[in-house]
Protein backbone atom coordinates (compact mmCIF):
# COMPACT_ATOMS: atom_id res chain seq x y z
CA UNK A 1 0.00 0.00 0.00
CA UNK A 2 2.96 2.37 1.06
CA UNK A 3 4.52 1.96 -2.58
CA UNK A 4 1.72 2.20 -4.22
CA UNK A 5 0.57 5.81 -2.93
CA UNK A 6 3.60 6.84 -3.30
CA UNK A 7 3.95 6.35 -6.77
CA UNK A 8 0.61 7.63 -7.90
CA UNK A 9 1.49 11.41 -6.65
CA UNK A 10 5.12 10.97 -8.66
CA UNK A 11 3.33 10.01 -11.86
CA UNK A 12 1.02 13.50 -10.96
CA UNK A 13 4.08 15.56 -10.62
CA UNK A 14 5.52 14.21 -13.89
CA UNK A 15 1.98 15.00 -15.56
CA UNK A 16 1.84 18.70 -14.19
CA UNK A 17 5.24 19.33 -15.03
CA UNK A 18 5.26 18.41 -18.61
CA UNK A 19 1.77 20.63 -19.28
CA UNK A 20 3.67 23.06 -18.05
CA UNK A 21 6.40 23.01 -19.95
CA UNK A 22 4.12 22.39 -23.39
CA UNK A 23 2.02 25.64 -22.17
CA UNK A 24 5.41 27.50 -21.25
CA UNK A 25 6.74 26.01 -24.83
CA UNK A 26 3.84 27.70 -26.50
CA UNK A 27 4.36 31.23 -25.68
CA UNK A 28 8.46 30.35 -26.24
CA UNK A 29 7.82 29.97 -30.03
CA UNK A 30 6.64 33.24 -31.34
CA UNK A 31 9.56 34.67 -29.12
CA UNK A 32 12.65 35.23 -31.38
CA UNK A 33 16.25 34.73 -30.75
CA UNK A 34 18.08 31.22 -29.92
CA UNK A 35 18.59 32.06 -26.29
CA UNK A 36 15.26 31.36 -25.06
CA UNK A 37 15.15 27.86 -27.59
CA UNK A 38 18.18 26.95 -25.21
CA UNK A 39 16.76 27.83 -22.01
CA UNK A 40 13.69 25.93 -22.63
CA UNK A 41 16.12 22.81 -24.15
CA UNK A 42 18.11 22.97 -20.87
CA UNK A 43 15.29 22.60 -18.40
CA UNK A 44 13.73 19.88 -20.39
CA UNK A 45 15.99 17.96 -19.97
CA UNK A 46 16.81 18.83 -16.17
CA UNK A 47 13.25 17.65 -15.19
CA UNK A 48 12.85 14.29 -17.47
CA UNK A 49 16.59 13.61 -15.84
CA UNK A 50 15.20 14.44 -12.52
CA UNK A 51 12.11 12.42 -13.16
CA UNK A 52 14.13 9.41 -14.32
CA UNK A 53 16.23 9.50 -10.97
CA UNK A 54 13.13 9.35 -8.94
CA UNK A 55 11.95 6.58 -10.61
CA UNK A 56 15.08 4.37 -9.81
CA UNK A 57 14.41 5.54 -6.42
CA UNK A 58 11.08 4.14 -6.54
CA UNK A 59 11.80 0.60 -7.62
CA UNK A 60 10.27 -1.95 -5.38
CA UNK A 61 12.62 -4.39 -4.30
CA UNK A 62 11.38 -8.30 -5.46
CA UNK A 63 8.66 -9.43 -3.33
CA UNK A 64 8.81 -11.26 0.17
CA UNK A 65 8.30 -15.34 -0.39
CA UNK A 66 6.50 -17.30 1.86
CA UNK A 67 9.00 -19.98 3.84
CA UNK A 68 7.04 -23.04 1.56
CA UNK A 69 8.52 -20.62 -1.77
CA UNK A 70 11.78 -20.54 0.10
CA UNK A 71 12.03 -24.47 0.75
CA UNK A 72 11.34 -25.07 -2.92
CA UNK A 73 14.26 -22.68 -4.22
CA UNK A 74 16.67 -24.28 -2.34
CA UNK A 75 16.01 -27.60 -2.32
CA UNK A 76 16.67 -27.55 -6.10
CA UNK A 77 19.63 -25.42 -5.37
CA UNK A 78 21.37 -26.78 -2.33
CA UNK A 79 23.22 -29.97 -2.31
CA UNK A 80 25.08 -32.25 0.77
CA UNK A 81 28.98 -31.89 0.18
CA UNK A 82 31.02 -35.47 0.81
CA UNK A 83 35.12 -35.43 1.50
CA UNK A 84 36.21 -38.91 0.98
CA UNK A 85 32.76 -39.54 0.88
CA UNK A 86 31.97 -38.46 4.06
CA UNK A 87 28.88 -35.97 4.34
CA UNK A 88 31.01 -32.64 5.70
CA UNK A 89 28.77 -29.90 5.25
CA UNK A 90 25.91 -27.93 3.03
CA UNK A 91 26.93 -26.36 -0.90
CA UNK A 92 24.43 -24.39 -2.94
CA UNK A 93 24.63 -23.71 -6.90
CA UNK A 94 25.61 -19.91 -7.13
CA UNK A 95 26.07 -20.09 -10.72
CA UNK A 96 24.03 -22.09 -13.69
CA UNK A 97 27.34 -22.89 -15.34
CA UNK A 98 28.03 -25.34 -12.25
CA UNK A 99 30.12 -23.01 -9.47
CA UNK A 100 28.88 -23.75 -6.17
CA UNK A 101 29.69 -22.15 -2.84
CA UNK A 102 29.90 -23.89 0.93
CA UNK A 103 32.23 -23.69 3.89
CA UNK A 104 35.83 -23.51 3.46
CA UNK A 105 36.84 -25.35 6.87
CA UNK A 106 35.25 -28.70 5.73
CA UNK A 107 38.69 -28.91 3.55
CA UNK A 108 41.56 -29.58 5.46
CA UNK A 109 43.50 -31.00 2.51
CA UNK A 110 42.97 -30.12 -0.89
CA UNK A 111 43.88 -34.04 -2.32
CA UNK A 112 40.63 -35.41 -0.51
CA UNK A 113 38.19 -36.13 -3.05
CA UNK A 114 35.07 -34.00 -3.40
CA UNK A 115 31.86 -34.83 -4.22
CA UNK A 116 28.20 -33.53 -3.89
CA UNK A 117 25.01 -35.04 -3.17
CA UNK A 118 21.54 -33.16 -5.00
CA UNK A 119 17.86 -34.16 -4.93
CA UNK A 120 17.52 -32.95 -8.86
CA UNK A 121 20.79 -33.60 -10.13
CA UNK A 122 22.20 -36.80 -8.48
CA UNK A 123 25.76 -37.90 -7.02
CA UNK A 124 28.53 -35.75 -8.84
CA UNK A 125 32.16 -35.56 -8.44
CA UNK A 126 33.30 -31.45 -8.22
CA UNK A 127 36.38 -29.64 -7.91
CA UNK A 128 37.87 -27.62 -5.57
CA UNK A 129 38.29 -24.57 -7.19
CA UNK A 130 39.47 -21.56 -4.61
CA UNK A 131 39.27 -20.74 -0.96
CA UNK A 132 38.96 -17.99 1.24
CA UNK A 133 39.98 -19.13 4.75
CA UNK A 134 39.54 -15.68 6.22
CA UNK A 135 35.98 -15.82 5.61
CA UNK A 136 35.62 -19.43 5.13
CA UNK A 137 34.06 -19.39 1.90
CA UNK A 138 35.02 -22.12 -1.00
CA UNK A 139 34.09 -22.47 -4.45
CA UNK A 140 33.70 -25.76 -6.23
CA UNK A 141 32.83 -26.60 -9.82
CA UNK A 142 30.42 -29.41 -10.94
CA UNK A 143 30.31 -31.02 -14.18
CA UNK A 144 29.43 -28.97 -17.30
CA UNK A 145 25.80 -29.95 -18.12
CA UNK A 146 23.19 -29.14 -20.58
CA UNK A 147 20.62 -26.75 -19.50
CA UNK A 148 23.46 -25.94 -16.99
CA UNK A 149 22.11 -25.68 -12.97
CA UNK A 150 19.37 -24.31 -10.69
CA UNK A 151 21.20 -21.47 -8.94
CA UNK A 152 20.35 -19.50 -6.32
CA UNK A 153 20.14 -15.18 -6.40
CA UNK A 154 22.39 -13.43 -4.49
CA UNK A 155 21.20 -10.33 -1.93
CA UNK A 156 22.82 -6.59 -2.84
CA UNK A 157 22.90 -5.74 0.75
CA UNK A 158 22.89 -7.40 4.07
CA UNK A 159 19.21 -7.68 6.36
CA UNK A 160 19.22 -5.58 8.77
CA UNK A 161 19.26 -6.01 13.14
CA UNK A 162 16.31 -8.02 14.27
CA UNK A 163 15.49 -8.75 10.37
CA UNK A 164 14.64 -12.50 9.99
CA UNK A 165 16.31 -14.93 7.95
CA UNK A 166 16.33 -18.47 7.11
CA UNK A 167 18.96 -21.24 6.46
CA UNK A 168 18.39 -24.11 4.51
CA UNK A 169 20.66 -27.58 4.69
CA UNK A 170 21.91 -31.14 5.77
CA UNK A 171 21.84 -31.20 10.12
CA UNK A 172 22.88 -34.21 11.47
CA UNK A 173 23.00 -36.09 8.01
CA UNK A 174 19.33 -34.84 7.59
CA UNK A 175 18.28 -33.16 4.14
CA UNK A 176 16.39 -30.39 3.35
CA UNK A 177 15.85 -28.48 6.55
CA UNK A 178 14.74 -24.96 6.42
CA UNK A 179 15.48 -23.18 9.86
CA UNK A 180 14.77 -19.70 11.35
CA UNK A 181 17.54 -17.08 12.27
CA UNK A 182 17.50 -13.38 13.34
CA UNK A 183 20.21 -10.55 12.45
CA UNK A 184 21.61 -10.17 15.76
CA UNK A 185 24.30 -7.79 15.53
CA UNK A 186 25.55 -4.88 12.96
CA UNK A 187 28.69 -5.19 12.37
CA UNK A 188 30.88 -8.47 11.87
CA UNK A 189 33.30 -9.73 14.44
CA UNK A 190 36.47 -12.38 14.40
CA UNK A 191 36.08 -16.15 15.65
CA UNK A 192 38.96 -17.90 16.54
CA UNK A 193 38.99 -21.71 14.30
CA UNK A 194 42.15 -23.05 15.29
CA UNK A 195 45.76 -23.10 14.61
CA UNK A 196 44.92 -24.57 11.16
CA UNK A 197 42.57 -21.87 10.01
CA UNK A 198 43.17 -19.22 13.00
CA UNK A 199 40.91 -15.88 12.87
CA UNK A 200 37.51 -16.01 10.36
CA UNK A 201 35.17 -12.76 10.56
CA UNK A 202 31.75 -13.38 10.57
CA UNK A 203 28.28 -11.72 11.09
CA UNK A 204 25.92 -13.14 14.59
CA UNK A 205 22.84 -14.61 14.16
CA UNK A 206 20.34 -15.05 16.65
CA UNK A 207 19.46 -18.45 16.04
CA UNK A 208 20.41 -22.75 16.83
CA UNK A 209 22.53 -24.46 13.90
CA UNK A 210 23.58 -27.86 14.10
CA UNK A 211 26.75 -29.88 12.29
CA UNK A 212 26.65 -30.33 8.47
CA UNK A 213 25.03 -27.13 8.19
CA UNK A 214 27.73 -25.80 7.71
CA UNK A 215 28.15 -24.04 4.05
CA UNK A 216 24.45 -24.02 3.76
CA UNK A 217 23.22 -20.70 2.75
CA UNK A 218 21.46 -18.40 4.68
CA UNK A 219 18.80 -16.29 2.89
CA UNK A 220 16.64 -13.16 3.26
CA UNK A 221 12.82 -13.16 3.07
CA UNK A 222 12.64 -12.39 -0.55
CA UNK A 223 14.87 -15.67 -1.38
CA UNK A 224 18.20 -14.45 -1.90
CA UNK A 225 21.14 -15.53 -0.21
CA UNK A 226 22.95 -13.25 2.60
CA UNK A 227 25.64 -15.11 3.61
CA UNK A 228 26.76 -18.72 4.16
CA UNK A 229 26.40 -20.96 7.41
CA UNK A 230 30.25 -20.88 8.62
CA UNK A 231 30.11 -22.03 12.65
CA UNK A 232 28.44 -21.73 16.23
CA UNK A 233 28.95 -19.83 19.53
CA UNK A 234 29.88 -22.75 22.37
CA UNK A 235 30.19 -22.82 25.97
CA UNK A 236 31.81 -26.36 27.30
CA UNK A 237 31.26 -27.51 23.70
CA UNK A 238 27.38 -27.51 23.96
CA UNK A 239 25.80 -24.76 21.58
CA UNK A 240 24.49 -21.30 23.19
CA UNK A 241 22.28 -20.33 20.20
CA UNK A 242 24.30 -17.92 18.22
CA UNK A 243 25.56 -18.72 14.80
CA UNK A 244 28.07 -17.50 12.66
CA UNK A 245 27.23 -16.10 9.34
CA UNK A 246 30.23 -15.18 6.48
CA UNK A 247 28.93 -12.57 4.60
CA UNK A 248 27.56 -12.86 1.10
CA UNK A 249 30.57 -9.82 -0.19
CA UNK A 250 32.89 -12.72 0.63
CA UNK A 251 31.34 -14.98 -1.72
CA UNK A 252 30.74 -12.55 -4.77
CA UNK A 253 34.48 -11.87 -4.01
CA UNK A 254 35.73 -15.47 -4.87
CA UNK A 255 33.20 -16.16 -7.60
CA UNK A 256 34.73 -13.12 -9.46
CA UNK A 257 38.19 -14.21 -8.76
CA UNK A 258 38.25 -18.10 -8.84
CA UNK A 259 41.58 -17.75 -6.84
CA UNK A 260 42.73 -18.28 -3.26
CA UNK A 261 42.37 -15.30 -0.81
CA UNK A 262 45.77 -14.87 0.40
CA UNK A 263 44.85 -14.51 4.53
CA UNK A 264 47.40 -12.53 6.88
CA UNK A 265 47.67 -14.23 10.35
CA UNK A 266 49.60 -12.83 13.34
CA UNK A 267 49.84 -16.74 14.76
CA UNK A 268 48.45 -16.10 17.88
CA UNK A 269 44.70 -16.09 19.80
CA UNK A 270 43.51 -13.87 22.31
CA UNK A 271 41.20 -12.79 25.14
CA UNK A 272 39.75 -10.10 26.13
CA UNK A 273 41.76 -8.98 29.10
CA UNK A 274 38.76 -8.73 31.37
CA UNK A 275 38.27 -12.86 30.60
CA UNK A 276 41.23 -13.14 32.80
CA UNK A 277 41.46 -14.73 36.27
CA UNK A 278 41.39 -12.08 39.08
CA UNK A 279 44.81 -13.00 40.15
CA UNK A 280 46.36 -12.48 36.70
CA UNK A 281 44.40 -8.99 36.55
CA UNK A 282 45.67 -7.67 40.37
CA UNK A 283 49.22 -8.27 39.14
CA UNK A 284 48.49 -5.34 36.28
CA UNK A 285 48.09 -1.18 36.78
CA UNK A 286 44.80 -0.78 38.18
CA UNK A 287 42.82 0.30 34.73
CA UNK A 288 44.96 -1.82 32.15
CA UNK A 289 43.33 -2.10 29.09
CA UNK A 290 44.15 -4.96 26.33
CA UNK A 291 44.22 -8.34 24.75
CA UNK A 292 45.84 -11.36 26.53
CA UNK A 293 47.82 -13.82 24.30
CA UNK A 294 46.22 -17.03 24.69
CA UNK A 295 47.71 -19.23 21.95
CA UNK A 296 51.07 -19.26 20.08
CA UNK A 297 51.03 -20.61 16.85
CA UNK A 298 54.54 -22.75 16.78
CA UNK A 299 56.98 -21.00 14.68
CA UNK A 300 54.45 -18.40 14.00
CA UNK A 301 55.00 -14.50 13.85
CA UNK A 302 54.01 -14.22 17.23
CA UNK A 303 56.20 -16.58 18.70
CA UNK A 304 58.97 -15.98 16.41
CA UNK A 305 58.69 -11.75 17.42
CA UNK A 306 59.20 -13.21 21.06
CA UNK A 307 55.76 -13.34 22.61
CA UNK A 308 54.38 -15.45 25.32
CA UNK A 309 51.05 -17.08 26.49
CA UNK A 310 49.34 -14.39 28.95
CA UNK A 311 51.17 -11.33 27.87
CA UNK A 312 49.15 -8.51 27.18
CA UNK A 313 48.44 -6.53 24.08
CA UNK A 314 47.87 -2.39 24.56
CA UNK A 315 48.12 -1.32 21.28
CA UNK A 316 48.80 -2.64 17.49
CA UNK A 317 50.04 0.11 14.98
CA UNK A 318 49.22 3.13 17.74
CA UNK A 319 45.78 1.86 17.90
CA UNK A 320 44.81 0.85 21.51
CA UNK A 321 43.38 -2.41 21.84
CA UNK A 322 40.15 -3.06 23.77
CA UNK A 323 38.17 -5.98 22.15
CA UNK A 324 38.92 -8.71 19.70
CA UNK A 325 37.93 -6.91 16.62
CA UNK A 326 40.74 -3.56 17.39
CA UNK A 327 43.33 -6.45 16.40
CA UNK A 328 42.26 -8.00 13.97
CA UNK A 329 40.82 -4.75 11.55
CA UNK A 330 44.57 -3.83 12.20
CA UNK A 331 45.58 -7.43 10.73
CA UNK A 332 43.37 -8.24 8.36
CA UNK A 333 43.60 -4.57 6.53
CA UNK A 334 47.14 -5.75 5.47
CA UNK A 335 49.04 -8.48 3.47
CA UNK A 336 51.43 -11.17 4.95
CA UNK A 337 54.61 -10.26 4.18
CA UNK A 338 53.65 -7.00 6.31
CA UNK A 339 54.55 -5.76 9.45
CA UNK A 340 53.36 -4.59 12.11
CA UNK A 341 54.34 -2.95 15.53
CA UNK A 342 52.78 -4.26 18.99
CA UNK A 343 53.01 -2.20 22.82
CA UNK A 344 53.26 -5.53 25.10
CA UNK A 345 52.85 -5.42 28.70
CA UNK A 346 54.22 -8.37 30.73
CA UNK A 347 53.57 -9.09 34.54
CA UNK A 348 55.76 -10.38 36.74
CA UNK A 349 57.84 -8.28 37.11
CA UNK A 350 55.99 -5.44 35.44
CA UNK A 351 57.52 -3.89 31.87
CA UNK A 352 55.90 -2.29 28.74
CA UNK A 353 57.96 -3.00 25.80
CA UNK A 354 57.24 -2.56 21.76
CA UNK A 355 57.82 -5.18 18.87
CA UNK A 356 57.53 -6.07 15.48
CA UNK A 357 56.34 -8.67 13.56
CA UNK A 358 55.96 -9.85 10.21
CA UNK A 359 52.25 -11.69 9.23
CA UNK A 360 52.75 -14.60 7.83
CA UNK A 361 49.58 -16.53 5.40
CA UNK A 362 47.07 -19.02 6.66
CA UNK A 363 47.47 -20.90 3.76
CA UNK A 364 49.50 -19.75 0.97
CA UNK A 365 47.39 -19.55 -2.09
CA UNK A 366 47.61 -22.45 -5.34
CA UNK A 367 48.34 -20.38 -8.08
CA UNK A 368 45.44 -18.79 -10.04
CA UNK A 369 43.99 -20.51 -13.19
CA UNK A 370 45.43 -19.49 -16.74
CA UNK A 371 42.52 -17.94 -18.70
CA UNK A 372 42.29 -18.86 -22.46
Amino acid sequence: MLSFCMRKPCRIRHTLASKALIMWHCKLVHAKGKPMRKLFLIICILVIAGSGLTAASMRKEPPARSPDEIWQRCNRAVVEVLVDGRHSGSGWFARADGLLVTASHLFDARTRPVEIVSPVYGRLGVELVAIDRGHDVAVLRAPARSGGYYALPLASKLPQIGEEIWQFGAPIFRNGILQRGVIARAETGFEYYGETIGYVEVLYISGMMQGGTSGGPWLNSRGEVVGVQSGIMSLDSKPVGISYLSPVSNVVNRLLQLSDAATPTAGLAVDHLWESAPDFIKKLPAGTMGLVVTRLHKNGPAEQAGLKKRDVLLAADGKSLIRIEDLLRVVTRKKPGDTIELTTLRSDPIQTNTIKLTLDCVEHPKPAPKTM
